[in-house]
């Protein structure tokens, strides 16, 4: 396990803590990466309620089926389990959870949870006032701690011996489909197809002179790589040399402007400055990054408008793009850490 137990501790105490001070009772998640981030349980959903409670005594329940027991037992954070036989109700156990917090009413509930357990909450909890969990858990996420930036610098070297093994496998009639399979999974665009950014794979099949856009992750205790390339299949053309070169000048510009302090967007311009420069910013019609963590896109993004400042901890893509309809795409997608003094690129081009 290379999340350590008392990182897991750590997380319930922080956002105890934050609860307290907020005067929320609790906070309720169904199974997802927030779920995860707290428990270590990577979990489905189902008709069978399966929820973490957390309140602000620092207390982390799970509530969920009786035959689940043994799995829920698992979790990486010391849990109270509360389980529910096939004919009981499970929301009289939240509700005994909740109102045993204390005076406070107010219940911070995950994002994705489903619309139909929220208004059962409602019914089981009449004069609470349901909150959007967000901020609370988005903060907490944003600065991975050495553990987790451990985990995904491994899950972006498995990507890029993906990535090594493209060049191999491509052969004259291959598929989309095929490559993508063949890699894992991931988005695969040959030619013209490689102009749409998040398109394919489809059954077209690769011919001499066609660009070749792979964009694919893995994942390591749940962490998140993300990682696209462009090559050329066959001797490139001068055009596809010119705007490879833009895009990949344009990643330089925005990786060297990632430090602590900066704000998203300014490394959204760095990136689009060098396109937009060199005649091509209306074919750049993406932001220019994405944070990375337990999921492969959550905050901080890296697009025009987003203020936030980045700290040493997050970890975010720098993928600038160049998409010309019809004819062929560029994009260079790498994952960059915020260091205390600058970055750290963890998937090295």
């Amino acid at each position: 396990m290379r999340i350590s137990a008392s990182a897991f501790r750590k997380r319930v105490r922080r956002l105890a803590g934050g609860l307290w001070r907020k005067k929320i009772a609790a906070i309720f998640l169904e199974p997802g990466s927030n779920f995860r981030y707290l428990t270590g349980l990577a979990l489905g959903r189902s008709e069978r309620l399966i929820a973490a409670i957390l309140t602000p005594q620092a207390g982390l329940h799970i509530v969920g089926p009786a035959f689940e027991r043994d799995r829920l037992r698992t979790a990486h954070a010391p849990v109270e389990i509360h389980t529910w036989r096939e004919d009981e109700d499970p929301m009289l156990l939240v509700r005994d959870i909740v109102l045993g917090t204390g005076k406070d009413t107010i219940v911070a509930v995950g994002p994705t949870t489903r619309f139909f357990i929220v208004e059962r909450m409602r019914v089981e909890l009449p004069g609470y006032n349901f909150v959007d969990a967000s901020p609370m858990i988005e903060e907490a996420r944003l600065r991975k701690g050495a553990d987790e930036l451990a985990a995904i610098r491994e899950a972006a070297a498995c990507t890029l011996a993906t990535m090594d093994s493209v060049r191999r496998l491509v052969r004259t009639g291959i598929t989309e489909l095929e490559l993508s399979r063949a890699i894992g999974g991931g988005i695969v665009q040959f030619g013209e197809n490689a102009a749409i950014p998040h398109g394919g794979p489809t059954g077209r099949a690769l011919k001499r002179g066609d660009v070749i856009l792979a964009d694919t992750g893995n994942t390591v205790e749940g962490y998140w790589s993300d990682i696209s390339r462009t090559i050329f299949f066959g001797r490139p053309t001068a055009e596809y040399r010119k705007v490879y070169e833009i895009v990949q000048n344009a990643q330089k510009a925005a990786i060297a402007a990632i430090r602590p302090g900066v704000t998203c967007q300014s490394v959204d311009r760095a990136a689009r400055d060098v396109i937009e420069n060199a005649g091509y910013g209306e074919y750049f019609i993406h932001r220019t990054g994405h944070g990375l963590g337990l999921d492969i896109h959550e905050p901080p993004y890296l697009v025009k408008g987003n203020r936030r400042r980045l700290k040493s901890g997050m970890v975010v893509t720098v993928e600038p793009g160049i998409y010309l309809p019809g004819r062929f795409g560029v994009r260079i997608e790498d994952d960059v850490a915020v260091t205390k003094t600058g970055r750290k690129i963890l998937s090295k081009f």
